[in-house]
């Protein structure tokens, strides 16, 4: 129903303020994550229309945003991917070499300012208070997803059917959990995103950046 709805959005004049009003006094948490999710889309559009701040919207999606990054590592874009060992810190990032992380909407975009392909990692932290933890992922390029040091999805040669948007379910539990993606960064720029929520119910989570 949400998206049939978002696809007849916008037909009758006056759907903006309407909409905003009424999904203002919605109760988000109340209603299943997909759909959760295709409404906050459309109201933090609204939100970047009107110039006002769209990162409340993105966080009832459950989208981490938050992320300490290392730097370019190895010369070989994939073939490198999946070799970094996610529970050693973070190497140190020059940020005049290395620039740190951008938001963009839900995603997070990561830079490659060599002349070579390589890999950046992207680190952060989750508060869960209930099982399962929920994961989406969904990346430009290929990708590893480390959940406490354990390869939970990849998207590189090695699975090279996997799903682009996975919806995962990690057993983990109550506690903090640190999450690291690896990515390929073949050109100048890559960019991924990863929504997480928690428990059956599906509470969205925040997260906090990590080295």
């Amino acid at each position: 129903a949400a998206r049939l709805f978002d696809d007849i959005y916008g037909s009758l004049e006056g759907d903006d303020a309407k909409f905003i009003t009424w999904l203002d006094g919605l109760n988000l948490a109340r209603l299943p994550a997909g759909a959760a999710d295709v409404l906050s889309k459309r109201r933090a559009k609204l939100a970047r229309i009107d110039g006002k701040q769209e990162a409340p919207y993105y966080a009832a999606q459950g989208c981490l945003q938050d992320w300490a990054a290392g730097p370019v590592e190895g010369h070989l874009g994939a073939v490198d991917l999946g070799r970094f060992d996610p529970l050693t810190a973070l190497p140190a990032a020059d940020a005049n070499v290395d620039p740190a992380p951008v938001r963009l909407s839900c995603a997070v975009r990561l830079w490659n300012t060599s002349p070579h392909p390589g890999v950046r990692r992207a680190r952060s932290q989750v508060q869960v208070q209930q099982g399962p933890l929920q994961l989406q992922v969904h990346a430009s390029e290929s990708v590893v997803l480390f959940v406490d040091g354990q390869a939970v999805y990849r998207s590189d040669d090695v699975r090279k059917w996997a799903a682009q948007r996975p919806e995962l379910l990690v057993d983990v539990d109550p506690g903090v959990h640190t999450l690291e993606v690896q990515t390929t960064v073949d050109g100048e720029r890559a960019w991924f995103s990863v929504r997480a929520r928690e428990g059956m119910s599906g509470t969205p989570l925040r997260s906090q950046a990590s080295s």
